[in-house]
């Protein structure tokens, strides 16, 4: 696989985990609109968040799935890859929120945050693998694009 196709895999995962994770942001807060009438910009602020740290934690999981090796197979095993996610995701939890929360004196929703996130990350990880793997193959005949060489 080249340079070029790894970037583009991993530009791809990483945008569908940021809309994914962006429309569980949004579900969140609207229920927390609704709950606890907070102000209706908690839901959009919510997505943009949300959405952000999806596309980095997906850009993670990306970055250590393209450096993975299995066995010669496309893709890895849906339980390999909820794994992978949740390291890839709980890894970027742990940089960006953990010292931030240590710093306020409170570590313990730092670390609350972390799970959450390695679980949505195990979650989204699984469900494009498994995505993936239902998808045609690219080496299909009715798609052009598999034996044009531009696309490779």
């Amino acid at each position: 696989m080249s340079t070029r196709a790894r970037l583009r895999a991993v530009v791809v995962v990483a945008l569908s985990w940021g809309v994914l994770w962006s429309l569980v942001g949004a579900g969140v807060g609207l229920f927390a609109m609704v709950r606890e009438s907070f102000p209706v910009d908690l839901a959009a602020f919510m997505a943009g968040l949300t959405g952000i740290c999806g596309t980095i934690c997906g850009a993670a999981f990306a970055a250590i799935l393209s450096r993975s090796r299995f066995a010669g197979t496309t893709f890895p095993s849906v339980a390999r890859s909820a794994i992978l996610g949740a390291v890839g995701a709980g890894g970027v939890a742990l940089v960006l929120f953990v010292p931030y929360f240590a710093a306020w004196g409170a570590l313990w929703p730092g670390v609350r945050l972390v799970v959450i996130i390695a679980g949505l990350g195990s979650v989204s990880a699984a469900t494009l693998v498994a995505l993936g793997r239902r998808a045609p193959s690219r080496t299909s005949e009715s798609d052009p694009r598999a034996t044009d060489d531009r696309w490779t």
